[in-house]
């Protein structure tokens, strides 16, 4: 049995934070949504409240679930995605370095090309430093549930992204 894993994504209309819940095993919503009061009250010092907004279905492979703080200030986030902003565009180490220091890593463009590699991963898979390749050529994503899109891996990147070689399964 393979364990539960979860992604949020933000509901356009609102900014509501959407928790979507994949598991094999049903009937485990209660606990989920009890998990998340309790995080959000022990961790983050606030009270949220926790809805099912899309069930599991022939058209949705997992749960989805609201969670909504009353009391959150969306004035905050947007100054966090500004400082985020800046600070990005700011190199504060070579890209040579950064391979080294992160030799694990790969990192590819809205396009899919892969853009660089560190340097570990490019001596097991050279062929993902030729200009023409492109992440989705050789991987194929195991976790989160997701479509390989940047938009997809973007959103998840705070949370843990599995990928194998395609084939391997």
């Amino acid at each position: 049995m393979r364990s539960p894993s979860f992604r949020c994504t933000e509901r356009p209309e609102d900014g509501t934070l959407i928790l979507h819940y994949y598991s094999e095993r049903a009937g485990l919503e209660p606990i989920v949504i009890g998990l998340v009061k309790a995080v959000a009250s022990k961790l983050h010092n606030t009270e949220v409240e926790v809805e099912v907004v899309q069930q599991k279905s022939a058209t949705c492979d997992h749960v989805q679930f609201a969670i909504i703080d009353r009391k959150a200030s969306k004035s905050q986030a947007d100054q966090d995605t500004e400082e985020f902003d800046i600070l990005s565009k700011e190199n504060k180490i070579s890209p040579a370095t950064f391979c080294r220091a992160f030799p694990f890593h790969i990192m590819f463009d809205r396009d899919h090309y892969v853009r660089q590699v560190g340097i570990s991963v490019a001596r097991v898979l050279p062929s993902l430093t030729h200009p023409s390749c492109q992440v989705t050529d050789l991987f194929e994503l195991v976790r989160p549930h997701v479509s390989f899109t940047f938009n997809n891996i973007f959103s998840s990147h705070k949370h843990g992204i599995c990928s194998e070689n395609k084939g391997q399964r």
